[in-house]
């Protein structure tokens, strides 16, 4: 049975509700790591959510950003944003066409945000992009 550790943080990225699955370790972490999904985003197959957790077990405090929360509808994951959807019937040149440097970028300096505040980012403590 898969047990992961994540939990889904919502940070706000000019006005949109961006979701942040984070997977935590044990004790304190000794870092961050933002970890980039790939073209099916982080909903579709759980192996990047297990990757994170995997992460955490080492002891790193680990952020999956959805770069997609801009085009995916706000409704109940488990539904929508290809949640268990076959990668064939996913329109993924729409996905990826829909999501620019200006926002990537937004949605990467939020991420680092809620690692501040989580304490694993800031002037002596680095954080790692995967």
């Amino acid at each position: 049975k898969e047990s992961m550790s994540l939990q889904l943080s919502l940070q706000n990225v000019d006005g949109c509700q961006l979701p942040i699955h984070l997977s935590r370790p044990s004790s304190a972490p000794k870092a961050g790591i933002i970890v980039c999904h790939h073209a099916c985003g982080i909903y579709q197959d759980s192996f990047q959510r297990r990757f994170c957790d995997k992460l955490s077990q080492c002891g790193f405090l680990v952020a999956l950003p959805d770069f997609y929360h801009r085009t995916w509808p706000l409704t109940d994951m488990k539904e929508s944003r290809g949640a268990g959807m076959p990668q064939a019937a996913m329109d993924l040149k729409r996905l990826m066409s829909d999501v620019d440097d200006a926002n990537l970028e937004r949605d990467l300096a939020a991420t680092l945000e809620l690692l501040k505040t989580e304490g694993t980012y800031g002037p002596e403590r680095d954080v790692r992009v995967l």
